[in-house]
């Protein structure tokens, strides 16, 4: 079915609400196609959208939105908790200024992550709106990651692949040790490859830690897991060639996910797209013992960068595609790659915001 695309007062106000520029508004169209079939899904109504736009893009804390919106503050209270563990378009938000938690409405750029997420969404039940989110995907959020003045993002090398004579591998970019310092792990679906229906690589390798972690589990999008259990998820994901993505900061880290270029929102966005500056590298690069390489490919299968070509029967990297990632070191047969460091340690940045906004 088409969507009929119309900008007008309600919907710019609308998209003022979910954080987009008002001089990007009426170029949104896929964005606009998206939001009158989340209304046509009774995800987003037109009740919920006055809402949002009364609260403002910025939100506020309860008792500022109780007074903004003339509301009990008990009222208000249920229908926020509501409306975000039903359907993720309001989410709280720690405010680290204030110490308060601030209730916004979710930024158009979340909608993939906060309502989307929600295992509701299959192909079988909910295409038209995949659909949808894919052609915004491809069209306009792409863009905006992108153009974003600093990665959100940062390749998480695999460990067991760095040359064994460096010793200044930091505990924020080792997976088992940011693993294992969690308080809190959730696993739930990856929204992007349901969202693309590109590839067949595994789904359920998102993790989420900590805060993320307990609004995914408290929405009930995501299940509780053991340190134990995430390890396995990482083993299985660099098996499968994924790359292992978390918040380009060194703490308060939200999420480990396990991406490849055919769906994921930033791997997909640097490789197909070209907007490399969208994720980081980590602090590494792979390197070739062409004394151990026999060329048999394997690094080439698991490159999500198009990195790695065969050149007189052995494998050669090209250094500029190359994010240090590992999956072609921890997948070579004859251990014939290794990770060396080229970075210096203030590469990854101390403080950072997540992806989430917070």
């Amino acid at each position: 079915m088409t969507i009929e695309v119309i900008i007008d007062s309600y919907m710019e106000n609308l998209m003022k609400s979910l954080s987009v520029p008002e001089d990007k508004i009426k170029e949104q169209k896929a964005l606009a196609k998206l939001l009158k079939a989340l209304e046509k899904y009774e995800v987003l109504t037109k009740e919920d959208g006055e809402l949002l736009i009364k609260m403002g893009k910025d939100g506020g804390t309860i008792p500022e939105l109780a007074e903004k919106l003339s509301m009990d503050r008990k009222e208000l209270v249920k229908k926020l908790n509501d409306i975000f563990l039903n359907k993720g378009i309001v989410h709280p938000e720690p405010n680290k200024e204030t110490g308060l938690v601030d209730w916004k409405p979710t930024s158009s750029l979340l909608l993939h992550d906060m309502v989307f997420i929600n295992p509701k969404f299959q192909p079988d039940t909910h295409k038209e709106l995949l659909d949808l989110l894919d052609e915004y995907y491809e069209t306009g959020m792409v863009y905006v990651l992108g153009r974003s003045k600093k990665p959100l993002f940062r390749v998480l090398p695999v460990n067991e692949t760095i040359s064994v004579n460096q010793t200044n591998i930091l505990p924020y970019e080792e997976v088992e040790k940011i693993i294992n310092n969690a308080k809190k792990i959730s696993l739930t679906d990856c929204v992007c490859r349901k969202r693309a229906r590109r590839c067949d690589h595994p789904s359920e390798v998102c993790l989420g830690l900590d805060l993320a972690a307990d609004m995914l589990i408290q929405r009930k999008i995501a299940r509780k897991i053991t340190k134990e259990k995430a390890l396995e998820v990482i083993k299985k994901s660099e098996e499968a060639g994924l790359v292992h993505c978390v918040d380009n900061k060194q703490k308060g880290l939200y999420f480990i996910c396990n991406c490849c270029s055919c769906a994921c929102g930033v791997i997909r966005g640097a490789v197909v797209h070209g907007y490399k500056d969208i994720v980081n590298q980590s602090r590494y690069e792979a390197s070739v013992d062409p004394e151990l390489c026999i060329g048999c490919e394997t690094c080439i299968d698991k490159c999500q960068f198009d990195a790695i070509t065969i050149e007189d029967g052995k494998s050669v990297i090209n250094q500029n595609n190359c994010w240090g990632c590992g999956n072609c070191a921890t997948n070579c047969p004859e251990s014939a790659i290794t990770l060396k460091q080229i970075r210096a340690q203030d590469f990854i940045p101390e403080k950072g915001e997540s992806f989430m906004g917070f």
